[in-house]
């Protein structure tokens, strides 16, 4: 076994799940990408004197989709979740139902292969990256209005008060801090052209996908392949809910340059937006489309411009990780 790799499943196990000797950890996955991740988390977990049980499942149609009921049933008798689900069970009423049961903690590593566990959970400064997240929180906690151009076109505006940006700590790998704009204020145009998922096939984007905000509500617009695969994809999930805008993240893991069509890795691209679309959780039904470019405003205060931080505090996080650019 790689030691590297075996080193990096220790993170997980060890620092940010804490798995203590005599637990039962669940392990699921639905593709055989995530198996070889799925049997070095086993090892870690054993090694950690803990119980591992590794459910392999078929691919659920969408977020929000109910699993097995043996997977369900598992998840409620264990002490721990981790899953490597490419089509995630994060934020839906299966994992809300599994915590109500008492498991205790949840951690997905969606479609993530053994090489990008090691990009994100070693090869890091995990303190200065907390560090990072929190800044930006801080930058955009307590302020009135959000508002996000980049040179494809995107010209939106969100009203942030009274919300509250936090970073991932617990439930995903550090490297987003996310909020949740009042839903009626959004308005404009969001052009994306990072990556999307779901739908599966769309991953690292080729064309831009513009996407309109009325009344709060959002529309795919214009005429290119993607844009209409992204448009169909939402009318099939025959869920009024996804049109609603879920979350704005900031992206900011050194280790990630460039999408990857692994979302877990693409909304964490350094500078990326990750914009959420679905109700707020439990999930029935979600996606996620980053823009690599952005200029962010918040309260006429820039956060970030054309992708780069412009805080000198979260600068000098950047430069202390070896960030791309800085």
């Amino acid at each position: 076994m790689d030691r590297e790799a075996f080193a990096a499943a220790r993170v997980v196990t060890n620092q940010v799940l804490d798995i203590q000797e005599g637990e039962t950890v669940l392990i699921t996955n639905d593709s055989p990408k995530t198996r070889e991740l799925s049997s070095l988390l086993a090892s870690a977990v054993w090694e950690a004197g803990a119980i591992p049980v590794e459910l392999f499942m078929t691919k659920l149609a969408r977020p929000g989709s109910p699993p097995p009921s043996l997977v369900a049933h598992a998840a409620r008798q264990a002490d721990v979740w981790i899953e490597l689900n490419e089509i995630y069970i994060l934020g839906t009423p299966a994992d809300h139902d599994a915590r109500r049961a008492g498991t205790r903690r949840f951690y997905s590593l969606s479609g993530m292969t053994v090489h990008d566990l090691i990009l994100l959970e070693l090869d890091v400064d995990r303190l200065a990256l907390a560090e990072l997240g929190e800044r930006l929180g801080e930058l955009t906690t307590g302020r009135q209005q959000l508002s996000i151009t980049c040179e494809n076109g995107s010209d939106f505006t969100a009203s942030i008060r009274d919300c509250v940006a936090t970073p991932d700590t617990t439930t995903m790998p550090l490297g987003q801090t996310h909020i949740s704009p009042v839903e009626e204020s959004v308005s404009g145009r969001l052009v994306f052209d990072g990556s999307a998922f779901p739908p599966e096939s769309l991953a690292v984007l080729r064309e831009t996908i513009s996407v309109e905000f009325s009344d709060g509500v959002s529309r795919v617009t214009g005429g290119g392949r993607e844009a209409q695969v992204l448009a169909n994809w939402r009318e099939w999930n025959d869920d009024p809910g996804i049109h609603r805008l879920n979350h704005v993240s900031y992206g900011y893991h050194p280790n990630v340059p460039f999408p990857t069509g692994r979302l877990v890795c693409d909304e964490r691209v350094f500078g990326c937006l990750c914009i959420g679309f679905g109700p707020p959780q439990p999930y029935t039904c979600h996606s996620d489309l980053t823009i690599l470019g952005a200029t962010v405003h918040v309260d006429d205060e820039p956060i970030q411009t054309e992708g780069r931080y412009t805080d000198p505090g979260v600068r000098r996080l950047a430069r202390s990780l070896s960030a791309p650019g800085y």
